[in-house]
């Protein structure tokens, strides 16, 4: 199954989202299969290529609750 996914990166204190799709079994620092967009959550800015989310979602791919409020807000 295909999910996508929030993946933390930055540095302490300073957070910041990558959006990817990844098979569910794997770890977050797995083998990625697309990355589709960041979110600075310290900024508050959200990026991500809303073709390619709805292409996957299309797919079968299940989204995360977390960024499912995120996108629906954004």
């Amino acid at each position: 199954m295909v999910k996508i996914r929030l993946v933390r990166g930055g540095v302490a204190n300073k957070p910041v989202f990558r959006i990817i799709v990844i098979e569910s079994r794997r770890k977050n620092d797995g083998e990625v299969i697309e990355n589709l967009g960041i979110w600075s959550k310290t900024k508050n800015d959200l990026v991500v290529k809303r073709d390619r989310v709805d292409y996957w979602l299309k797919q079968g791919a299940q989204i995360s609750p977390t960024l499912d409020k995120l996108l629906k807000n954004g």
